[in-house]
């Protein structure tokens, strides 16, 4: 397609990803609202024009005649005062977004990079001649973020445990509901910490068996740590445990018995807060409580902490 306007080329695909590539912009600028924006056409010639050559009207017209008829922007309003909103799932944008960030780790990774995996942090698109004389200063940096994200987390579980408590305060009786309390908030910080672990093993096998392929089965069957279905979790975790740390499971398992009965327990406690929560309460608490599970693993997965 020949721009009649400017004589340059444009085609239809191009001129529609420049579209949508003003719209990200102006999402992500700082101090955009959390609105999708609402661009006016001239405001999208503008906003492609910073960073492409002239496009003219006739051709910016087409394609975004092109993208409404693919569901792609939404138009509202009439005359000059129509607005176009990009109307793409915001899952989507975010899987654009997240595959860039990507593509920019791997290049950066070939510039160079300062890490430590035992403190689970590191950074790429740091050249060798300045790793030495930045390291501790991009190390505190890291560890700084890792405090910030876990306190994010803490509060993220302590919301969950919110979820359970406040509704059902005043619905039975007081010393009922004051020791469910504090197993609520333990119960949480155990399931806290368990996120944690998954993040991190998840994050931890994903690289090991990228640099060796088979390493997490062969791992998997050194340690033994298949078990039958009707095997109990407190001697699953016992047993995996005792395989990793090199000792007898019956050393580990007199603490592990106790773990699992202080967990027993605490659950007999929370049950009456629970129950005392409507249908609608159990299913927003249950929901918020497997968001945080995923959000924990998630993040903990690309910074440990």
């Amino acid at each position: 397609m020949i721009d009649s306007e400017t004589g340059r080329f444009w085609n239809l695909e191009r001129a529609e990803g420049a579209i949508k590539g003003a719209f990200f912009s102006e999402e992500i600028k700082p101090g955009s609202s959390d609105d999708d924006p609402k661009l006016r056409f001239t405001e999208i010639r503008g906003l492609i024009e910073r960073n492409e050559r002239a496009i003219g009207d006739r051709t910016l017209s087409r394609a975004i005649s092109s993208l409404v008829a693919k569901n792609q922007l939404k138009k509202s309003g009439v005359g000059k005062g129509i607005l176009y909103a990009l109307d793409i799932p915001r899952s989507e944008r975010l899987r654009a977004f997240a595959r860039s960030d990507s593509t920019w780790v791997t290049r950066s990774a070939d510039v160079g990079g300062i890490g430590d995996g035992e403190k689970g942090y590191a950074y790429y698109g740091v050249p060798e001649i300045f790793r030495e004389r930045y390291r501790r200063r991009l190390q505190r940096a890291a560890l700084g973020h890792q405090a910030e994200i876990r306190e994010i987390l803490s509060d993220a579980w302590d919301d969950c445990a919110e979820a359970i408590v406040k509704p059902s305060r005043g619905r039975i009786p007081r010393r009922v509901w004051s020791v469910g309390q504090r197993a609520t908030y333990r119960m949480n910080r155990l399931l806290l910490l368990g996120s944690l672990g998954q993040g991190y093993a998840a994050r931890l096998w994903e690289v090991l068996e990228g640099t060796i392929p088979g390493a997490l089965s062969t791992c998997q069957k050194t340690l033994g740590v298949t078990f039958a279905p009707e095997t109990p979790i407190h001697d699953r975790i016992s047993i995996a445990i005792a395989k990793v740390v090199g000792v007898s499971r019956e050393e580990i398992q007199p603490e592990m018995e106790k773990v699992m009965k202080r967990m027993a327990r605490d659950g007999q406690r929370t049950r009456p807060l629970w129950e005392a929560l409507t249908p609608k309460e159990q299913e927003r608490a249950g929901m918020q409580v497997a968001a945080t599970v995923s959000m924990t693993a998630c993040l903990t997965s690309v910074v440990h902490v």
